[in-house]
């Protein structure tokens, strides 16, 4: 069989690896996530005496437009009610969601400045900047949102299930293993009410990341979804390059494992 037969041949097989199998994974996976105890977020209540709190000692004649955010009859995300409110506090933080929503918007090479000001409350920087994050891996830019949430104390989160839920995916997608099986432990047993669908699709990323191995055709595939998902949000360059080459090397050797078997 020419060499050129079996890389089609491999092409083809990546495209059909590159969407994972399901299954069943319902241990830890890394250490004992029931010593660290249980992982709460803030009350209603506390969430909104925070964010008001600051809205009135930085934009005083805005609190009705920030109450009007906070009715308890609305079905709202509590997360959103926060950083709507931060956002009515600060032009900065406005901007910086504006920017983060719009998918035209170029992606970000860098965590914002904004949230790395110290001078920033920790309930301001960490609630803006999870916010920022979902964005961020919804828009498919995980490097940024990863290095968001690196940066975060998740302690100081309305939203912990978001917090370890999106710091999972983004680290699944950049084929950080280990680090993802973490973040899915933390989730599944350790943050309290987490939303079922938060659990049941990081059981199934949990399931495919336990069955991944270096090297293999669906590692190949694994790669070139990240690789369409960096060039799609324009990042070409020497990292994209590097694994491009890493896949063609997985290829190549594969076609030679193939050959040698003829």
């Amino acid at each position: 069989m020419s060499r050129a037969t079996h890389l089609s041949a491999l092409v083809l097989a990546v495209a059909l690896v590159a969407t994972p199998a399901i299954g069943w994974a319902a241990e830890p996976s890394a250490g004992d996530p029931a010593t660290l105890g249980v992982i709460r977020g803030l009350g209603f209540e506390q969430a909104k005496t925070q964010a008001m709190d600051y809205l009135k000692s930085h934009k005083p004649a805005l609190t009705a437009q920030g109450e009007a955010l906070w009715n308890p009859s609305e079905e709202r995300p509590l997360l959103d009610r926060v950083a709507e409110t931060l956002m009515l506090a600060c032009d900065d933080a406005r901007k910086l969601v504006e920017t983060a929503r719009n998918p035209k918007s170029p992606a970000p090479t860098e965590v914002p400045a904004l949230l790395r000001n110290a001078q920033c409350p920790a309930f301001f920087r960490a609630n803006l900047g999870l916010y920022i994050a979902k964005q961020y891996a919804n828009r498919r830019v995980h490097e940024q949102a990863i290095d968001i949430l690196r940066s975060t104390r998740p302690e100081y989160v309305v939203d912990p299930a978001s917090y370890y839920f999106y710091k999972a995916v983004a680290e699944n997608k950049l084929l950080l293993k280990d680090d993802g099986l973490q973040s899915i432990d933390r989730l599944t047993f350790n943050v309290q009410d987490a939303p079922e669908r938060y659990i049941v699709l990081a059981t199934l990323m949990k399931a495919e990341m336990l069955g991944w191995k270096e090297k293999d055709l669906a590692h190949a595939g694994r790669l070139m979804e990240e690789i369409e998902g960096r060039l799609e949000i324009a990042r070409g360059g020497p990292k994209t390059q590097g694994k491009q080459k890493e896949v063609i090397a997985i290829l190549d050797k594969l076609i030679e494992d193939l050959e040698k078997q003829c």
